[in-house]
């Protein structure tokens, strides 16, 4: 969603609270694997509720609270699903300075050995790697030697 309609959602919904958003995004998502037919291969736009974070401020995720609740998520997630989507499409389209998934966020996935795929969420083929080199640094950066890739047989883990 935009901005405007994020905060349109924060005030009729949520009565202005940024912090009961996000804790309703994380809540509803940690149940997710409970309400589908089949368990996702990757979890994907982990941290999408934070999609304007740095452009408006809905909600602070430097703080403890926003941090614990993703972090309750994530681990209610991994327990299902063992791989997460570090997604370079924020950066394309201009909404973000990083991609999704912050450093807290994979260094506690490289703590409980989850794996990692680096991802465009492409929606234009020029940009089908877009950030790539970067995605790379940053998993190096929280402790990951490799990330995941696809393939016939499932997925492989490949040097960073």
């Amino acid at each position: 969603r935009s901005a405007d309609e994020a905060q349109s959602v924060i005030d009729e919904y949520f009565g202005g609270d940024g912090v009961k958003y996000y804790k309703e995004y994380f809540r509803q998502f940690a149940e997710m694997p409970n309400y589908v037919k089949k368990i996702p291969d990757i979890v994907g736009h982990f941290d999408l509720i934070a999609k304007h974070d740095g452009k408006h401020f809905f909600f602070d995720t430097q703080s403890k609270e926003y941090k614990d609740s993703a972090l309750e998520c994530l681990h209610a997630l991994a327990e299902k699903i063992g791989v997460f989507e570090l997604n370079t499409g924020g950066l394309v389209r201009g909404y973000r300075d990083y991609p999704y998934l912050p450093p807290f966020i994979l260094k506690e996935l490289k703590n409980i050995k989850a794996g990692v795929v680096i991802s465009s969420d492409c929606h234009d083929n020029r940009f089908l790697n877009a950030y790539f080199s970067e995605a790379e640094e940053l998993l190096k950066s929280c402790g990951f030697t490799e990330a995941l890739v696809l393939t016939k047989e499932g997925f492989k883990g490949v040097k960073l």
